[in-house]
């Protein structure tokens, strides 16, 4: 194989496709024109850029950078990154593991849940990408378009109650024997985490005492986003005054706070009547 030729997947119809562990070592990927493909990229990467692909499985183990996805269909991408941001894309289902505020740009029906890969080496991948596993903000989307129509289509949802339902990749060896043991080091959004039999470990407890899975749940539809969350009530007037000031502070570049950030922090709806 030509050296650049493993660092790209182009005009591919119907394969199986892997790039295994220590094969890539932090260089960029790319990914462009596929169509019925499963694609396995089981190692560590500074960037990639996902383009044109219809119909296709893709996994994506830590990008230490961006992960540029553009002009997809009907894919579902497992993938863990640093900063994440679609375009032009349509139906999406994402897996999710993101260090920043995840980007989506003039697309539709885009579902995110959170991370649930699993792979040998997986752990030390996300150490030599520079990547934290216990910051993961793949929930906190922000949408470049939100007010804008296409056509009463939804622009994207999150599911924060998604079965724990992981996708394993075992790898082999040179002597067909599995390299090691599957690791993710993610938590879910309830505080469990994963174990190599498939089954999840006892969820941890927050600062207050309690498990996430104990705290309200609620599921909403605001400006084109359905959210599904753990999260605290408000009352119409709170809702009106944090939305203002998000906006503003969206609209000026600045910094949300995690108390401004309440998107997913607390309960977007009416405070229930005494």
């Amino acid at each position: 194989m030509d050296q650049r030729e493993n660092f790209v997947l182009c005009k591919k119809r119907g394969e199986t496709l892997i790039r295994k562990p220590g094969s890539l070592n932090g260089y960029d990927f790319i990914i462009e024109d596929l169509q019925d493909c499963d694609v396995f990229i089981l190692d560590h990467t500074s960037q990639i850029q996902i383009d044109d692909c219809i119909n296709c499985r893709i996994f994506v183990g830590p990008v230490g950078g961006s992960a540029f996805i553009r002009d997809c269909k009907d894919c579902r991408l497992e993938i863990a990154c640093r900063q994440l941001r679609t375009r032009d894309c349509e139906r999406l289902n994402l897996g999710l593991y993101c260090y920043t505020k995840p980007i989506i740009e003039t697309s539709t029906d885009i579902s995110f849940k959170c991370w649930m890969g699993a792979y040998p080496g997986l752990v030390e991948h996300f150490k030599s990408a520079d990547l934290d596993p216990s910051i993961n903000t793949w929930y906190k989307v922000y949408d470049f378009n939100k007010d804008e129509d296409f056509g009463g289509k939804m622009h994207w949802a999150v599911d924060m109650e998604a079965p724990a339902e992981y996708w394993e990749v075992p790898c082999e060896g040179e002597d067909g024997r599995p390299s090691g043991p599957l690791e993710n080091p993610v938590s879910l959004p309830d505080g469990t985490r994963y174990s190599p039999t498939g089954s999840v470990s006892a969820p941890r407890r927050t600062s207050s005492g309690f498990t996430e899975a104990a705290l309200l749940d609620a599921t909403v539809t605001l400006s084109n986003v359905q959210v599904t969350a753990a999260k605290k009530r408000l009352t119409k007037k709170e809702i009106e005054q944090r939305r203002s000031l998000r906006e503003d502070k969206l609209c000026s570049g600045e910094e949300l706070s995690d108390d401004e950030d309440w998107d997913m922090d607390e309960y977007i709806g009416p405070a229930p009547e005494e």
